[in-house]
């Protein structure tokens, strides 16, 4: 029963990597390509700045009243 149970982890972490692998390939494809670069950079950009926003607006709004 505990080797089974192994095995599964061991099966479960090694597709783990290989779609971390696999999702490496293809942000660097991404940034290979002068285009998209671009256009990913922009969507990264983007998004960190929600998240600040988003971040700054939850902890300050208590702050000020």
């Amino acid at each position: 029963m505990r080797f089974q149970k192994n095995t599964f982890v061991e099966d479960l972490s090694k597709t783990f990597f290989l779609s971390l692998e696999v999702l490496g390939q293809q942000i660097n494809y991404i940034l290979c390509t002068p285009g998209l670069n671009i256009l990913f950079w922009v969507i990264m950009i983007q998004i960190l700045v929600a998240l600040v926003l988003t971040d700054l607006s939850s902890t300050n709004t208590f702050n000020h009243f």
